[in-house]
């Protein structure tokens, strides 16, 4: 494949064509070898297969408003409580629910007609139960505080463990950004094609921290719908190759991503990494941030503390969610429980069609229907997540806005 002209071309519409082409590799996160191969098939959706479950420390109660309908890592899922019909069989096996549940419809309309208002004596219990595990205020970012020379730390999503060498040292912050920071209200948009057309913008930009997810191309063309605003946004190496095509030693992707940062008004935003997912991935983030740095690209890149995103799993194996990692987008809602005092959340849509069964394309900046992002990748199950968005939403805890703004 050719590498693409970089000239004074929007990053964001270089990336949009990137799209539209097809031309994105299918990259699995497993390892920097899978992360260069193309065309990777999962193994059918279909398919049964035994998936590994979380061991629990025992520390939680059952008394948490958000755990009185959840069972325990030792009994059925939660969401059995949510549905009542056939989908619940696709959610104990390997098929994804692919289009929304009529009682999950039932029940979002429901909450809707019936003056829903955040809970904050909910909130407060799940964030001190969720923060009594996993200290987000000082284990969220991996620091020179937390994560000190020498120091051998697990990766999170497989066994082993990596050490903070002198590079690694030089690569942290001296400090979380976040530490002892707290917002009123924090907007996080996923990029579901449920949010075109949604007129969503100016509720997501009220917000004092609005999080974003892989680099989505904020642009005008979508402001009306997404908004125009960004402090947060995640960023992983499947991301960085497919839309800059960043190839080791070659720096033209550089001037695409610079092109990309201004243009998407990104420029005071901080990038969210996770280098120590899996083992492979540090290397390649290590050098994305000292290359951005050498070339004069201000923006901080912030690394994520496995052992931070290891213990939030654990804490929703608990409640229910026994997922062998959370997805990016679940992490961070997770996450911003314990620095945002109301969590609003955008554009997190795992169907292809929207609440009144109008097909939606899977992602707002893609111009056809049902391609796949999330949906087919095997590592997650974000469909189960979303359920346990809905539990959360029911009880007041997240606002899950999945219908238009207007």
């Amino acid at each position: 494949m050719g590498r693409p002209a970089v000239s004074v071309v929007s990053g964001c519409m270089l990336v949009c064509v990137f799209v539209t082409l097809g031309q994105i590799w299918r990259i699995s996160l497993l390892s920097n070898d899978q992360f260069l191969r193309r065309n990777v098939t999962p193994p059918p959706l279909s398919a049964s297969a035994s998936r590994p479950v979380l061991s629990v420390d025992g520390r939680f109660s059952q008394s948490s408003v958000v755990l009185n309908n959840i069972t325990n890592s030792n009994t059925k899922p939660f969401y059995g409580s949510l549905l009542k019909d056939s989908n619940i069989s696709n959610l104990y096996s390997n098929t994804r629910v692919v289009h929304p549940p009529p009682t999950i419809l039932q029940l979002l309309d429901n909450i809707q007609g019936a003056r829903w208002a955040f809970n904050d004596s909910a909130i407060e219990s799940l964030r001190a139960r969720l923060e009594n595990l996993t200290r987000t205020s000082e284990q969220f970012i991996l620091t020179r505080q937390n994560a000190p020379l020498g120091t051998d730390i697990n990766f999170s999503a497989q066994s082993g463990k990596f050490t903070i060498t002198d590079r690694i040292f030089h690569a942290e912050q001296e400090t979380s950004p976040l530490a002892n920071r707290t917002f009123d209200t924090c907007s996080l948009v996923g990029n579901s094609g449920v949010l075109t057309g949604s007129g969503c913008g100016r509720e997501i930009d009220k917000a004092d921290f609005v999080i974003r997810f892989n680099l989505p191309p904020v642009i005008a063309h979508w402001r009306e719908d997404i908004g125009t605003r960004t402090h947060l946004v995640t960023t992983n190496v499947h991301t960085i190759v497919s839309k800059f095509h960043h190839l080791p030693h070659n720096l033209e992707w550089v001037q695409a991503f610079r092109n990309f940062i201004r243009n998407c008004n990104l420029q005071n935003t901080h990038l969210f990494t996770f280098p120590f997912n899996v083992r492979g991935n540090g290397d390649f983030f290590l050098t994305f941030q000292e290359t951005l740095k050498s070339r004069g690209i201000t923006n901080k890149v912030l690394m994520n503390h496995p052992h931070h995103r290891r213990l939030t799993s654990r804490f929703w194996a608990e409640a229910g969610l026994n997922e062998p990692t959370p997805t990016s987008g679940f992490y961070l809602v997770s996450a911003a429980l314990a620095f945002c005092r109301h969590v609003r959340i955008f554009g997190f849509w795992p169907f292809l069609t929207d609440r009144r069964q109008r097909a939606l394309q899977y992602h707002y900046t893609l111009n056809y229907l049902h391609q796949d992002g999330g949906l087919n990748n095997w590592n997650h199950r974000i469909d189960r997540e979303f359920f346990k968005l809905v539990e959360l939403y029911r009880d007041g805890i997240v606002e899950l806005v999945t219908d238009t703004c207007r």
